[in-house]
């Protein structure tokens, strides 16, 4: 029998029990940041044995996520090599990677690069990933337009490629954004996400060259990609999405970025079978009937199109995902009573009506009555009702996850915004320690503080470029 004062005796436990515990501790929908205090380096440092094992698991070393901004430093070499002191190499990030894919033994890799503006991959860095391109299982970019023309000229086929993702976050050469030359070679792909600046036009000639196993789509449209002949500011809706419908007998989950121009009148309703979508602008709608929508993320301008839309497509949402520009609070009360079975609200308030989409919800408690997640974040509030928010959530006992996100545009508003008062501190301990994970940023406060290093369930995604901490999972990310 082992006993707690005993730790000698966890090194007894069959190699098949400790395999199956380390794994469990890696995070769950996130790839692993290389860190000595984290899965799997930690454990690969408690001591010879349990390095031993770590080293014989391969699920440990099976992704990875790098960051590239001039300052980070990855130091897991020594842990790796079984070494205590540091080793001298050009590039630790090429090496670490290298060997961190050596240990994954030959299973489908997933891989998350992320360069900061104005940086680029280290070459070594960039040949590595090449190096293991026979493993690749999930690849995720955000990379300058030079990395992404590198990447685009390594050949195929990518027989175990599952998910593409890709952000360039400089301006490509005017070209088909699409010409991405993995697509052609990936027959097992079934999410696909590339992004520019929004310099190329996206065409129906372009989109059908996709694969056709695709399951989620993500794509950039900014400008021209389909106005119609007949005059400008009218979109060919049908032009655009007919043919990507009619070609992705599978897709379930689309993120189209489109601009705020509405479709022709004389445009015919499309229907489709899709799970989430995700729209710039809330004025397509009334001519989409999607029976099977569970998630939707838009741009909110006028109740009318959101229940337009649950009226002909008689769906059933349970997130809803939306940014607000000055929604009346009789309509914002309307689109909410629609919604009935909403389990998951994610709000963007880009006015300065914050305080109201929180009193709507904390005056009629029989609004969304399932609601279980709750996000608002704010980009006007100079003074942020801590109060208000922390009365909400304590009158919303079905509430399990929470976030206030309050993240003023400008730098002056935000070194002139106070801190959360204690009481309000006291009242999330209250609210945390009854079993709700509820978490409060803004310029001068975090709750918790230790929020990224907590992570109890590996939703909390750090945005490479900037302070906003993201719930993934409330987003479009099938990745």
């Amino acid at each position: 029998m082992m006993s707690d004062s005993n730790p000698i005796a966890a090194l007894l436990l069959p190699f098949e029990l400790v395999s199956a515990i380390f794994i469990l501790c890696l995070p769950l929908r996130r790839r692993v940041k290389p860190h000595p205090n984290r899965t799997p380096l930690n454990l690969a440092s408690v001591c010879a044995q349990w390095r031993a094992v770590a080293l014989a698991i391969p699920e440990l070393w099976t992704s990875i996520y790098l960051t590239f901004s001039g300052q980070d430093a990855y130091d897991g070499i020594p842990v790796l090599f079984g070494c205590i002191e540091s080793i001298d190499l050009e590039d630790h990030a090429a090496a670490l990677m290298d060997l961190w894919f050596t240990r994954a033994a030959g299973h489908p890799i997933s891989i998350s690069l992320t360069c900061a503006k104005h940086h680029s991959l280290p070459k070594r860095v960039l040949e590595t990933l090449v190096k293991y391109r026979d493993q690749w299982g999930r690849i995720e970019l955000r990379v300058s337009s030079s990395d992404f023309l590198a990447f685009n000229e390594v050949t195929g086929p990518f027989s175990s490629l599952t998910s593409l993702r890709i952000e360039v976050i400089d301006f490509l050469p005017r070209s088909p954004l699409l010409a991405v030359s993995a697509l052609e070679t990936s027959e097992r792909l079934t999410s696909y996400e590339l992004s520019d600046g929004g310099n190329n036009p996206v065409t129906p000639d372009t989109l059908v060259r996709v694969p056709r196993t695709l399951v989620a789509a993500k794509i950039s449209c900014q400008q021209s990609f389909a106005w119609s002949q007949n005059g400008f500011g009218a979109m060919d809706i049908g032009g655009f999405f007919s043919p990507l419908l009619e070609h992705l007998h599978h897709l379930r989950h689309l993120d189209v970025s489109i601009g705020h121009h509405g479709p022709r009148p004389d445009a015919k309703r499309l229907h489709a079978s899709l799970i989430t979508l995700r729209l710039g602008h809330d004025n397509l709608l009334p001519f989409l009937s999607i029976p099977t929508l569970q998630h939707l993320h838009t741009y909110l301008t006028s109740a009318i199109y959101l229940m337009s839309f649950i009226q002909h497509s008689q769906c059933r949402l349970i997130s809803l995902s939306v940014s607000l520009y000055w929604l009346t609070k009789g309509a914002w009360v309307s689109c909410l009573a629609a919604l009935p079975e909403l389990e998951t609200l994610l709000i963007t308030v880009i006015d300065h009506s914050a305080v109201q989409r929180c009193e709507v919800l904390l005056d009629d408690p029989e609004l969304v009555p399932r609601l279980r997640s709750l996000v608002l974040k704010e980009e006007y509030t100079l003074v942020p009702r801590f109060d208000q928010w922390l009365a909400l959530l304590g009158s919303r006992s079905g509430i399990r996850h929470a976030l206030l996100h309050v993240w003023p545009r400008h730098a002056h508003e935000r070194r002139c915004m106070s801190p959360a008062p204690p009481e309000v501190e006291s009242g999330l301990e209250r609210l945390a320690r009854g079993g709700m994970d509820v978490r409060l940023i803004t310029p001068r406060y975090q709750y918790p503080w230790n929020a990224e290093e907590l992570d109890p369930v590996g939703d909390l995604d750090p945005k490479p470029d900037g302070p906003l901490l993201d719930l993934r999972p409330y987003h479009f990310s099938p990745f």
